[in-house]
């Protein structure tokens, strides 16, 4: 039987990662949570999880930081990352998370089934 796919949660708004966990473990993932980039950056390298999805506005280190060192690890560089933002497309934290590898971005406000199926296709092409 094939093991469910992981997936890394980076939210500093508590509610909105719950909400993250709720709909996508009812999906059928396993779900691991990081609330800070810290904390997402050592679960990342433990858990090895097969998707990451984070916030760019968050405490101690931005998205797009976190994100390049997620990049630039050789044990976390072949893991997709998704970003869910308020920004728009064309600002500065979006333009630096593209450059620094995110493989989608989302735009908040998202509904529960786009975000699922925009997981689906990063997990099952």
């Amino acid at each position: 039987m094939e093991s469910k796919r992981k997936i890394l949660i980076v939210e500093d708004s508590s509610a909105s990662r719950k909400l993250l966990t709720v709909v996508l473990d009812r999906a059928g993932y396993d779900i691991v949570e990081a609330a800070n980039g810290l904390e997402a950056i050592n679960l990342a390298r433990v858990t090895q999880p097969d998707l990451i999805i984070m916030d760019i506005e968050m405490p101690e280190m931005s998205g797009d930081q976190v994100l390049e060192q997620v990049k630039a690890d050789a044990s976390t560089q072949h893991i997709p990352v998704i970003i869910i933002t308020v920004h728009d497309r064309d600002s500065l934290p979006v333009q630096r998370a593209i450059a620094a590898g995110a493989a989608k971005v989302i735009y908040k406000p998202a509904s529960p089934k786009a975000i699922e199926d925009e997981v689906r296709q990063f997990l099952f092409p």
